[in-house]
C-alpha cells in the first residue's frame, strides 16, 4: 500500500446482541457453539484488520443493542475496540437509527473510537497517524443534505472523503463532490453499485443471524487509491453457514432410498469444512406424493434420524427441517375442472401471479444493478412453482389425501 492509498475493513450489521434465528430442537453442545458466535465474531475481525494491516475499521450501523447484549457482551465489545487500538487500528462506529434511538453510554465508548451519530448530516475531520487526512460524511437516514459550502470545503482540503448511510440505495442518495466512496450498511446482504462516478458499497453482514440473509457472510477490505480508483476485496468471517439442500422424491424411490440420499448429502457436508453448519432440506418432486409421505410420517423419521446422527458425531451441520419444494407442473386439465382441486389450484396460481407483480413494482426502488437476483422471482415459472406449492400447503393442511 503505498503513501497515497488508504486501506480500511468495511463492515456493518453485526447484531451483536441478536441469536441465531431458527434453531430448533438442537442438542445443547451446539446451542453453546451458537450462543459463542458474537465473542468469536469479534475476534475474527480483528484478525482479519490485523492481517490485512488495515489504517482503521468503519462499521457502518447496526453494531449492538448494547440495552439487550448484556454485561458480557458488552465487555467483549470494549476489549475488541481496545485491542484494535493497541494495533494502531482504530474503529469509527457510525450509528444506524436504531442506535441512535437508544445511544451507547459513554462508558462503552473506549478512547479512540470514533463515534458519530445525530440526526443531521454532518462532516468529520480526521488525520490518520501518518498524516493522511480523511473526512467522514455521516448521513442518517431520512435526513435532508449538509451545508454543501462546508462540506465542499472540507472535502477540497482532506486526501480521501467517505460517506456513510444505513438502509439505502443509489436512488436515494445526493450527488456529493469531492467524493471516494460511499460505505452503507443495512442491506444484510453483500451489494455492489459502480454505475456512476462513485462506488457504494453494503459489505452484507458478517454472520447470518436467519436463513434469508446473506449467505456468504463476510467483510470488505476498501483500498482507496488517489485519482479515485477503488479496489474491494472480500474475506469470509467463515463463522457460521446455511444451506440449502435438494432432495429428489421420485416415483419409485422407497423411504431407505431416500434417507440413504439424505445421509449422504449430510456426510458430505459435514466433512467440507469447520464452521457452524445450517442445513434446510427441500424435497423435490411430484406433489402428490409428498403430501403422502407427509402424512405417513416418514419426511419426519428421515429428519429425525439425521438429528440423532449429528448428536451421535457430537458436531456436523445441523438439519434445521424438511420442506416440501414441488417442481412437476400440475396436469393442465386440473386447472379446468369445476372441483375443489381446480377451484384451489386457480386461486393459489392467481395469488402467486399478484404477488409477482407485487414483487416487480418493489424492484423499481432497486439501484439497476442489484435487481438481477430478485427478478429471477418474479417471471412466469416461479409464480406458477408459488402456486403449486401453496396448493400443496392448504391441502395438507387439510388434510386430504387426495386432492380431488
Amino acid at each position: 500500500m503505498t503513501a497515497e492509498s488508504l486501506r480500511f475493513l468495511h463492515s456493518a450489521d453485526l447484531h451483536l446482541e441478536l441469536p441465531i434465528q431458527e434453531i430448533v430442537e438442537a442438542p445443547p453442545s451446539m446451542v453453546q457453539r451458537l450462543s459463542a458466535l458474537s465473542s468469536r465474531l469479534l475476534q475474527r475481525l480483528i484478525e482479519i484488520a490485523v492481517s490485512e494491516e488495515v489504517q482503521f475499521v468503519l462499521l457502518a450501523g447496526d453494531v449492538m443493542d448494547w440495552r439487550r447484549a448484556g454485561p458480557a457482551l458488552c465487555e467483549e465489545w470494549i476489549a475488541f475496540c481496545e485491542t484494535l487500538a493497541e494495533q494502531g487500528i482504530p474503529v469509527i462506529h457510525v450509528a444506524s437509527a436504531a442506535e441512535r434511538a437508544g445511544p451507547m453510554p459513554a462508558s462503552l465508548v473506549p478512547q479512540g473510537v470514533v463515534y458519530l451519530s445525530g440526526e443531521r448530516p454532518r462532516t468529520t475531520d480526521w488525520a490518520l497517524a501518518n498524516g493522511t487526512r480523511v473526512v467522514f460524511v455521516d448521513w442518517p437516514e431520512d435526513a435532508a443534505g449538509p451545508d454543501s459550502d462546508t462540506f465542499l470545503t472540507s472535502g477540497r482540503e482532506a486526501d480521501h472523503v467517505i460517506a456513510v448511510r444505513h438502509r439505502v440505495g443509489r436512488e436515494g442518495l445526493p450527488s456529493l463532490v469531492p467524493l471516494d466512496y460511499w460505505a452503507l450498511g443495512g442491506g444484510h446482504k453483500r451489494a455492489t453499485d459502480t454505475s456512476g462516478t462513485v462506488t457504494l458499497h453494503d459489505p452484507g453482514t458478517p454472520i447470518a443471524r436467519r436463513s434469508n440473509e446473506d449467505a456468504t457472510s463476510s467483510v470488505t477490505v476498501v483500498t482507496l487509491h488517489r485519482g479515485g480508483a477503488c479496489d474491494l476485496q472480500f474475506r469470509n468471517t467463515g463463522l457460521l453457514r446455511w444451506e440449502s439442500v435438494p432432495l429428489l422424491l421420485t416415483e419409485t424411490c422407497s423411504e431407505a432410498e431416500f434417507l440413504s440420499h439424505a445421509v449422504q448429502e449430510w456426510e458430505a457436508r459435514r466433512q467440507a469444512g469447520s464452521a457452524e453448519h445450517l442445513l434446510r432440506f427441500e424435497v423435490c418432486g411430484d406433489p402428490i406424493r409428498m403430501i403422502a409421505w407427509r402424512r405417513a410420517g416418514i419426511l419426519d423419521r428421515v429428519l429425525g434420524e439425521l438429528r440423532a446422527r449429528c448428536e451421535r458425531e457430537n458436531g456436523g451441520p445441523w438439519p434445521l427441517g424438511i420442506d416440501l419444494d414441488p417442481w412437476e407442473e400440475w396436469p393442465a386439465e386440473w386447472l379446468n375442472e369445476d372441483s375443489f382441486r381446480g377451484e384451489l389450484l386457480r386461486e393459489s396460481l392467481g395469488q402467486a401471479r399478484a404477488l409477482c407483480e407485487e414483487i416487480r413494482g418493489e424492484l423499481r426502488e432497486f439501484p439497476e444493478a442489484w435487481r438481477t437476483d430478485l427478478q429471477s422471482a418474479a417471471d412466469c415459472d416461479d409464480a406458477q412453482k408459488l402456486g403449486r406449492l401453496a396448493a400443496v400447503t392448504v391441502l395438507e393442511r387439510l388434510g386430504a389425501e387426495d386432492p380431488s
